[in-house]
């Protein structure tokens, strides 16, 4: 079974103005009905409380993960959703990222699930393309409003070590895929 486009769209739109990977449900433009494809933590009856982010990043986790992620939400209220989504994000990014991608796994994931609802603006004026490096930033605007959601950046460059361990590898191409909102 596929994904709902109308919910999918709702949930990226959501996301991309937050700036978090985990959202509320009272946070989508559209009635959110009880849908485990998309539920982070679930209140059972109160819909519009619960946490919710897209199946893609759910795939990541395993029953262990997701119930652990949890757990860490219901002990400490005050880590609040900006918190868990922070911890998340990290936690993925140590799991499943590559030595010379960063945030491919959370923020690279949602920007390729935006071109299909969302028209895309390309700004190349941080990119060097005689050395294939610099930045590239992906203004993502809903034609519907006609208003910008937020950008997501793509930094290129050429690094000898690995993101976060410092593990020399070579030189090799690094990229870096960062959110950033309105």
């Amino acid at each position: 079974m596929g994904l709902n486009p109308i919910l999918e769209k709702a949930l990226i739109k959501a996301i991309l103005k937050s700036g978090r990977i985990l959202i509320y449900a009272d946070e989508l433009e559209e009635r959110y009905k009880e849908d485990k494809t998309y539920t982070f933590i679930s209140y059972g009856n109160n819909n519009d409380s619960n946490v919710l982010t897209h199946p893609d990043i759910l795939r990541q986790l395993n029953k262990k993960e997701l119930n652990l992620l949890r757990q860490i939400y219901f002990i400490d209220y005050e880590i609040g959703i900006e918190g868990l989504s922070k911890i998340v994000t990290e936690y993925l990014e140590r799991k499943m990222g590559s030595c010379t991608k960063k945030g491919y796994n959370t923020w690279g994931l949602i920007f390729e699930k935006t071109r299909k609802y969302f028209r895309i603006q390309e700004d190349y004026s941080e990119y060097n393309p005689f050395n294939y490096s610099g930045k590239i930033d992906y203004i993502i605007i809903d034609d519907d409003t006609d208003m910008k959601l937020a950008v997501i950046s793509l930094n290129i460059d050429y690094c000898n070590y690995c993101y976060g361990s410092g593990k020399p590898i070579g030189i090799q191409k690094c990229v870096k895929y960062k959110l950033e909102s309105n």
